[in-house]
Formats: structure tokens, sequence, C-alpha cells
């Protein structure tokens, strides 16, 4: 999706008139000095920006690990059910087995799909932070302590993982786990009703692909945020690399 060019912001000149409103101080070669009440006028609506901005983004962090927990709960309870029917001989088994794998996978891949939504908006309020801290409490967020003695290998010390992408890779590995065990009852239901086609296996794995595609095109249609999907209803900007 490519955004309005008229709403694409090249430099920091364009991000303060843009998002606040104003003109700036900026050292760029087009730049326009502002006289004493403006650039106090500026620095006030920086710092509310600021604040704002840092708000939203603890608050959409408070958000992210609420989602996880109540996804958890689900995806768990899934689990348990599933392997507690598997354990037991009843009436229907592979039937409530297919049910409930099909539960699991749709709450593991939305699961996967929500921690790809809340990434997409940490990361909006995360470039807010890098754009507005300079004039108002330095390059504090940009500011990374690096050490020589991190190691990915060492199991006692530390390296710079994004939790939010271990997230997405777990959820992801969860959702194509259950498929693995919706193969199992669908293939039992398979054999018991004689089904004639020509490899079995196959077939399963086939009609798996084809409920992934379908359950992926649903949400990438149904689950896209109103605001990037109606561009001209909002004012949306495709932030690139600012010159500092």
């Amino acid at each position: 999706m490519k955004a309005d060019k008229k709403n694409i912001i090249k430099n920091r000149k364009e991000y303060f008139e843009k998002t606040l409103g104003e003109k700036s101080n900026d050292n760029n070669k087009d730049e326009t000095f502002l006289d004493e009440d403006e650039n106090k006028n500026l620095k006030k609506r920086q710092k509310k920006a600021l604040e704002k901005s840092l708000d939203i983004r603890k608050f959409e962090i408070e958000l992210y690990w609420k989602r996880a927990t109540y996804f958890w709960a689900f995806i768990a309870a899934s689990f348990a059910g599933y392997f507690t029917i598997l354990s037991k001989s009843i009436t229907r088994k592979d039937t409530s087995l297919l049910i409930l794998g099909i539960l699991g996978f749709v709450f593991s891949y939305s699961w996967y799909f929500v921690n790809k939504g809340s990434k997409f908006w940490q990361n909006n309020w995360e470039r807010h932070v890098d754009y507005l801290e300079d004039e108002v409490i330095g390059k504090l967020y940009k500011t990374v302590r690096y050490s020589n003695k991190i190691s990915f290998l060492k199991p006692t010390r530390e390296f710079p993982m994004s939790v939010s992408k271990i997230n997405q890779i777990l959820s992801f590995f969860i959702s194509l786990s259950w498929l693995v065990l919706i193969f199992i009852p669908s293939y039992q239901i398979y054999k018991k009703h004689k089904f004639v086609l020509t490899t079995k296996v196959w077939d399963i794995i086939i009609i798996e692909i084809i409920l992934l595609i379908i359950i992926t095109l649903l949400f990438y249609i149904f689950g896209r945020s109103n605001m990037i999907v109606t561009q001209k209803a909002y004012n949306i900007f495709q932030f690139t690399c600012f010159k500092y």
C-alpha cells in the first residue's frame, strides 16, 4: 500500500509542520527561522507531543502483554482439551479432536496477526519519540549501551533480542503445530469414511494449505486497520529516514 505523495514526510522540518502544525528551526538547507514567541510555542507543542507519544507507547506495550495473556489462556485450554480427549476412548473422538484443533489453530493464528498489529503501532509511537525527543530531552532513546561482553551463545550474557519478534515467531510456530494436530484426526476420519482420492496424506495437506491461505486472506482483507485502508479519511504519513 502506497501513501499519497503529499503525505510523505521527507525530513524533520516537514515532520513538525505536518504533525504539529508548526514551522521549525531545522538545520536543513531550506531552514526557516522562528521568532521567540513562535519558538516557545513550538517547544511547548513538542513537549506535549513527546509526553503523549510516551504515554501511548507505554499503553500499547501494556495492551501487548494483556492480549498475550488473553490468547495464551484460550490456547492453553485448547491444548489441554485436545490431549485430554486424545488420551480417552469416547465416541466421535476424531470429530472432537478436529473441532478443538481448528479452534486452537484459529486462536493461535489470530494471536500471530495481533502480534503483527501490536508491533506496527509500537513502532509507530517509538518513531514519534525518536523524532521528538532531541529538542526536549536529548537523544535518550537513541542512546544504547553496547558492550563487547554481550554474547548470543553464552547462556549468562545479555544479547539484544527483540521480545516482540520472538513472540511473533512463537505464535506462528504454535499455529503450524496446530495444523499437525488437525492432520491426525483428519486422517483417521479420512480412513473411516474411505474417501476415494489419489493420495490420502497429500489430500489432507493440500486442504490444510488451502485453509491456511483462506484464513490469511480473511485476516488481511477484514483485519486491517481502517486508518490504513482508508487513507483519504486520515493523515497517513509514510515516514522516511530523517536527516539529523
